[in-house]
């Protein structure tokens, strides 16, 4: 049973539920000011989420929503709200390859991606992954024009057409400035394939723009702030309200399943140290723990950017979302997959918390550790993980770490001990069992190219501490590191001899 406690204005009165399919509702602007626009309605209730969203607004006014209290079939709370795709301000058009269609246009959203959002974010919400909600979408019945020629209040047909002129007659102006045959001495002119290439885009987007329904779509979160804005506050108070508020919405949650929930439970939202561990330590393992779970649905985000994870952990923005099993038009996603992911969300949170933390290595080091050992953690324990994610999440584990040598033991670059000793055994090992096909190889392949540059710096620190110098030849050092690598293996294969 839906436990759903709110009410659209002026359309909709009482508590009612609306199944959030795009093509089901239709909504009138002129009744309900679901957009950025003036009209009608004063200074505009909208505020923006964040800085790195231009498309996302919380009705801060509750002008389209009163709410009341909103929890889905789950009975998970989502004291966060947001509407995605009601600016109209800046409304221009642009090649966009991951969009629907292909086509991007300021401040508004497809609502052919309605339908997939919502697919996904059930199966992930199911499972327990912390995410968006989508419980409300509608497309526009007509635009309420402020930017455009024409009139107040422009049919949809009108405005593609008008999106469509905007663009060609900007493209022929440029066409027109970098004209060699015009400007033979132009500096920038474009050359014949590049002309072709942006005549190429001109008809990408009209043919876009034909099938663009636009819409808006209402989604519930945790937290509405992303770890991309944690440089972005003006005072450190803003940011702790931020945090504090994101540690109470998860507070109240069910985490059941989750191995960051004593640690969570422990903290205090009103004391200044316990945020920064929050930060710090928390916040890590809780991205790095629902990343495995989102990976065990068999999902594959593809654009684990600083702007894609709130706060609060959650993984958002579900229109880039791929699950082979789920949707029959989408490839079958795997380990190379996952990996891609988990490659990104390492990097994207250890250059957040470096700049955050005022360029601390220590920080992001510590952050980037936390969150491939949480996924480590509750990856290998998935009984649909493969060996060859194994062996790449094992390659992740060797890139959070630094790996020193303290003795000129053979092998110099490594120690049995080590993580590289116990990755590249257990892909020799998987290699014997009889996995020779192209990606097992591959995925060796990849893990040794993981191994060698961290190989070389040992080397290289190693003649340096032995007071021989630094290499200047980077192929020498290779070939050290190759000969070292090689005496290491050798080393395992004896020992799994024995």
């Amino acid at each position: 049973m839906l436990m759903i406690g709110y009410e659209l204005c002026e359309v909709f009165k009482g508590d009612r539920w609306v199944a959030p399919q795009a093509r089901e509702v239709v909504i009138d602007p002129d009744r309900v000011p679901i957009l950025t626009s003036s009209i009608d309605f004063g200074i505009t209730p909208f505020k923006r989420t964040s800085v790195l969203h231009g498309r996302c607004f919380e009705d801060t006014g509750s002008v389209a929503l009163r709410l009341a209290g909103l929890f889905d079939e789950h009975r998970n709370n989502y004291p966060s709200l947001s509407i995605k795709g009601a600016s109209c301000a800046e409304a221009e058009a642009s090649v966009a390859p991951n969009e629907p269609g292909e086509v991007k246009v300021v401040g508004m959203l497809n609502a052919d991606v309605f339908d997939r959002v919502r697919q996904v974010s059930e199966l992930l919400r199911a499972q327990g992954v912390l995410t968006e909600w989508p419980f409300y979408s509608a497309r526009l019945k007509k635009f309420p024009n402020d930017s455009l020629d024409g009139p107040a209040r422009l049919p949809i047909k009108l405005l593609r057409e008008h999106l469509k002129e905007a663009y060609t007659s900007n493209l022929s102006s440029q066409l027109g400035v970098y004209d060699k045959e015009v400007y033979p001495r132009m500096k920038y002119a474009l050359s014949e394939w590049q002309i072709i290439g942006l005549l190429g885009c001109a008809q990408k987007v009209v043919d876009g723009l034909d099938g663009f329904d636009f819409g808006v779509m209402y989604r519930g979160m945790l937290s509405n702030v992303r770890i991309g804005e944690l440089t972005k506050f003006v005072t450190k108070a803003e940011l702790n309200a931020h945090l504090s508020s994101a540690i109470r919405a998860l507070q109240a949650r069910d985490l059941d399943g989750f191995g960051f929930e004593r640690d969570l439970r422990a903290l205090d939202p009103d004391s200044e140290q316990d945020l920064e561990k929050y930060l710090r330590q928390v916040l890590p393992q809780i991205i790095g723990e629902n990343l495995a779970h989102f990976h065990g649905t068999g999902c594959f985000h593809k654009y684990l950017h600083p702007g894609n994870f709130t706060i609060a952990g959650e993984i958002v923005d579900l229109d880039s979302v791929r699950n082979g099993e789920l949707f029959e038009d989408d490839e079958m996603v795997g380990p190379y997959e996952f990996h891609y992911d988990l490659l990104m969300a390492m990097q994207q949170l250890r250059e957040t918390y470096k700049q955050h933390f005022h360029e601390s290595e220590e920080a992001a080091d510590i952050a980037e550790a936390i969150l491939i050992d949480a996924y480590s953690a509750v990856r290998m324990l998935s009984q649909n993980i493969t060996d060859i994610e194994i062996l790449l999440l094992d390659s992740a584990l060797i890139l959070s770490r630094d790996i020193t040598s303290e003795t000129s033991l053979n092998p110099i670059a490594v120690d049995k001990d080590e993580l590289i000793y116990e990755m590249i055994r257990r892909s020799i090992l998987h290699f014997h069992e009889g996995c020779q096909d192209a990606e097992c190889v591959g995925g060796i392949v990849e893990v040794i190219g993981m191994v060698l540059p961290r190989a070389q710096r040992i080397v290289s620190a190693h003649l340096e501490a032995q007071g021989l110098g630094q290499v200047p030849d980077y192929l020498v050092l290779k070939n050290i590191a190759l000969v070292d690598l090689n005496r290491l293996v050798i080393k395992i294969q004896q020992d799994l001899r024995n």
